[in-house]
């Protein structure tokens, strides 16, 4: 499954503490606390024809890219987001929410407080 393809669960001590020397290890943390995955580290895990996985999983909507950051790539990857359990997570009650909607990529969440 997608999930597979993107679990960090699956790595070996090995890769871990390579990620860790090239300097990936916050963004494998990101990846796994919020669901949004640098092409850095999706390029490493991926390795082998990576541009082939990054289209494939972008066409499905497996991954979208994530607009947000400034000079950096992101990927959105909604199978790895964590789930809001408690209404305290999911912020003020006067917070506006709006959906950002393109014929490219999944809706993307825009929170304002």
């Amino acid at each position: 499954s997608a999930k597979n393809i993107l679990s960090c669960s699956n790595l070996s001590a090995r890769d871990k503490g390579e990620l860790m020397r090239m300097g990936l290890g916050p963004d494998l943390r990101q990846l796994v606390e919020s669901g949004l995955a640098s092409r850095d580290l999706l390029e490493y895990l991926w390795k082998v024809d990576f541009p082939f996985l990054l289209d494939f999983m972008k066409s499905c909507f497996f991954i979208s890219e994530w607009p947000f950051y400034k000079g950096d790539r992101f990927y959105a990857v909604p199978l790895l987001v964590p789930e809001v359990k408690t209404e305290t997570e999911l912020g003020r009650l006067d917070s506006e929410c709006f959906l950002y909607f393109s014929r490219t990529s999944i809706p993307l969440l825009i929170t304002s407080i």
